[in-house]
């Protein structure tokens, strides 16, 4: 399905060209190979998940079957109350809450015996949208509540050890009134996180929930997760933005947190919806490696703020510590930068350990952020950097950016861009059949904060540690491969960077030549267009960004395809994620 001109409202109108073709498949969505398989680095290296085992995220554990219990049936609250339901129930049992009802709690789920899942259903269970699709506030009546009971109280913790607990239909909110810095819903013990893995809670799934805050109370978090094989499936979060805090988050952890899916969820109206690390935890089994979240996929999310320009904002998403990841099929919209703020980014992705101690064992790395949707948004598109003031190994490095589309920013901002890198930040950077349109600032730049590492040597050995290509830049920027006056050979080594196969409308100051400075590779196959129009897309004023036939992109890119993303499979992945 396509976007209508009324971004800001977030509008659907007519049907796409058509679904793509191949059997490769994320989830249930349809997706064609190579272009959606999850992930390699440009020289066919395995750069994802499981290392030791060479697994993708999708094949690691299945939270999208529902285990068919058939153990005892604990009725609430016609035959106990919840809190009792929850000390009776053992593995294999199902606690089933009469839809409409509301529980308050600070509730807190323990080992339990037996083998297989517990599940908590709510009695409507079988009115509420299919299993993998996303619930609604209209769905409310067939759910039940569970409420905190006091300041800064969650309305559900995860005990030590606990496992293999799935929801299903519940909401989950804080107290009225109460002005809760904590978490709804937390896996935790506290800000430090666990201290072994086997304490660690494992197996959650909190399937077509909504996790929200009360309109007349404060609530910083939703979900603080931690632990292994955690997902969050066809659920809402949303309203997290206590005008005291300035990073509240939808989800947030920067603890030991291993195999964690979002897919198919809203998330809205949070200072910053998701943040993955930044914090320094304890030591995990006595050691500073594995300590934080890694094995991560967010999949088919809706990311949308109020557009507000009043309401503080940081970030739509953020990772500061984090490995191993996948951004793919989202929608992120109606983001505006915060008032008085430099926090302005739509994505941001950076390195910022908080102790030294940490500095050699997690950065921002391994993450694949492939078709996703941006628009009607203000702020830096993708953002890399290095903040923690310890220049050894202060490093986001392997990122992939890929088949992601961007339009509509108003507001002319001159700071808008589709990527910026710290240059201490940015190794082994892959951008490639990327589409944007409508920015009035930088395309890609790498800063000047360094030379940290002097002239740069790649770590790994690759023939390019930048690659950039493929890309269709259509759109009037003030600038256009930016490097801040420095040469990218001076900067990072005269075969570490490899820039071919772009098509751009030629900007204001530089072009896309990259000045001054450069290899063979950056010239004779970039292209400089004097319009839009001469990109030739099939109806860009109602954002219908199919290639005609004619079109300068087909054909051309390296490897013979189309330069810019790929429309029919890209209107296939995201059709249905954007609810509102």
């Amino acid at each position: 399905m396509q976007l209508s001109r009324h971004r800001g409202q977030g509008q659907r109108r007519g049907l796409g060209k058509g679904h793509g073709t191949g059997s490769t498949e994320i989830g249930s969505s349809v997706v064609v190979a190579p272009l959606y398989d999850l992930p390699l680095d440009e020289f066919g290296v395995s750069i994802g998940w499981d290392l030791l085992n060479n697994k993708p995220a999708r094949d690691m554990w299945d939270f999208r079957t529902i285990p068919n219990n058939t153990g005892t049936v604990h009725q609430v609250p016609s035959q106990k109350t919840f809190a009792q339901a929850l000390l009776d129930v053992v593995r294999g049992d199902i606690i089933e809450v009469e839809a409409g009802t509301t529980h308050t709690g600070n509730f807190q789920l323990d080992i339990k015996t037996g083998t297989g899942w517990i599940i908590v259903r709510s009695s409507a269970h079988a009115s509420l949208p299919a299993l993998g699709s996303r619930v609604t506030t209209a769905h409310t009546a067939n759910m039940f509540t569970l409420r905190s009971t006091s300041v800064n109280g969650r309305a559900l913790q995860m005990q030590a050890s606990s496992s293999h607990w799935r929801f299903i239909g519940a909401i989950f909110t804080n107290e009225s009134g109460s002005n809760n810095a904590d978490a709804i819903i937390s896996s935790t013990p506290g800000l430090g996180g666990w201290s072994t893995k086997a304490a660690a809670p494992n197996n959650f799934v909190f399937d077509r929930c909504i996790i929200k805050e009360q309109a007349t109370g404060g609530q910083r978090r939703g979900w603080t997760p931690a632990g292994v094989n955690l997902a969050a499936y066809g659920c809402r979060f949303g309203g997290f933005n206590d005008a005291g805090l300035s990073d509240s988050q939808c989800v947030g952890t920067w603890v030991y947190c291993s195999r964690l899916h979002l897919e198919n969820c809203y998330l809205g109206y949070a200072t910053e919806h998701i943040i993955f690390g930044g914090s320094a935890p304890a030591t995990l089994d006595g050691s500073n490696d594995d300590t934080w979240p890694r094995d991560i996929v967010v999949h088919r999310c809706e990311f949308q703020s109020d557009g507000s320009t009043t309401q503080s904002r940081k970030n739509l998403f953020e990772i500061k510590n984090a490995e191993r990841g996948v951004l793919a099929n989202c929608v992120f919209r109606g983001f505006r930068r915060a008032p008085a703020s430099t926090h302005d980014l739509i994505l941001n992705f950076g390195c910022q350990e908080n102790n030294a101690a940490f500095a050699d064992f997690v950065h921002c790395r391994h993450w694949t952020v492939r078709g996703n949707l941006l628009y009607d948004c203000i702020g830096d598109i993708f953002s890399c950097f290095g903040n923690n003031g310890t220049p050894v190994n202060d490093t986001s490095h392997h990122l992939e950016l890929s088949y992601n589309y961007t339009w509509g920013h108003p507001g002319g901002s001159t700071i808008d861009g589709f990527c910026r890198f710290s240059h201490r930040a940015s190794y082994e950077i892959a951008i490639f059949n990327n589409t944007a349109i409508d920015l009035p600032h930088t395309t890609i730049e790498f800063g000047n904060d360094g030379p940290v590492f002097g002239t740069y040597q790649d770590p790994f050995g690759s023939e390019f540690s930048r690659r950039i290509y493929n890309n269709a830049f259509a759109y009037n920027s003030q600038f256009g491969w930016f490097a801040y006056q420095t040469s990218l050979n001076t900067k990072y080594g005269t075969n570490n960077w490899h820039v071919s196969h772009n098509s751009s409308i030629d900007s204001v100051n530089e072009d896309i030549t990259i000045q001054p400075g450069g290899t063979p590779d950056n010239t004779g196959t970039n292209a400089t267009l004097g319009s839009v129009a001469d990109f030739k897309f099939t109806d860009p004023t109602n954002d219908d960004y199919s290639l005609q036939v004619d079109s300068p992109l087909v054909g051309t890119a390296l490897g013979g395809g189309n330069r810019g993303g790929h429309w029919e499979t890209f209107q296939a992945n995201i059709a249905g994620v954007e609810t509102g």
